[in-house]
């Protein structure tokens, strides 16, 4: 199933994005981060450096971490609920050795995405170590739950 068949905003107007949302914030009372993410980085260190790089480039009120929601796990409808609550999603992918893209992700970071794309979301993707527009996702053949699907992301143009 393809979620990401609309053009989603140019990673180069992100200073533009950041600008809207802080007008946004200051005429709302909320902003809400959705923070994507595989659960084999729940609470590493990779965990807390991504969440950095989310705080610098976004000035959101609440970071929605499903690392930290854990607890109050009820089944991916719960996820797919604050992923409905918010206003950004920032995902990432799993490195599993030192020739994975950093691409893959997980079934449940895939129905995130999809969520996301259908309520026409922001969305970001971080890779490595910057934030990246995505273009698509792509299903695996694989039965695979954490190497579901890979993302595809939009060539940047240098001129």
């Amino acid at each position: 199933m393809e979620y990401f068949e609309h053009k989603l905003i140019e990673t180069k107007n992100v200073a533009r994005i950041i600008e809207d949302l802080i007008k946004l914030k200051k005429s709302q009372d909320k902003i809400n981060l959705y923070y994507a993410h595989h659960m084999r980085i729940y609470g590493t260190d990779r965990e807390k450096s991504e969440i950095e790089l989310i705080k610098k480039h976004f000035y959101p009120d609440f970071i929605l971490n499903p690392g930290a929601l854990i607890e109050d796990y009820t089944g991916m409808e719960s996820f797919l609920l604050y992923v409905r609550l918010s206003d950004i999603i920032v995902a990432s992918g799993i490195c599993e050795d030192s020739y994975d893209s950093g691409l893959i992700v997980g079934k449940g970071v895939y129905m995130e995405l999809g969520e996301a794309a259908k309520l026409n979301k922001v969305i970001y993707f971080i890779h490595q170590n910057t934030l990246k527009e995505i273009d698509s996702v792509h299903e695996l053949n694989t039965d695979s739950w954490r190497r579901f699907a890979e993302v595809v992301l939009v060539p940047e143009i240098t001129l």
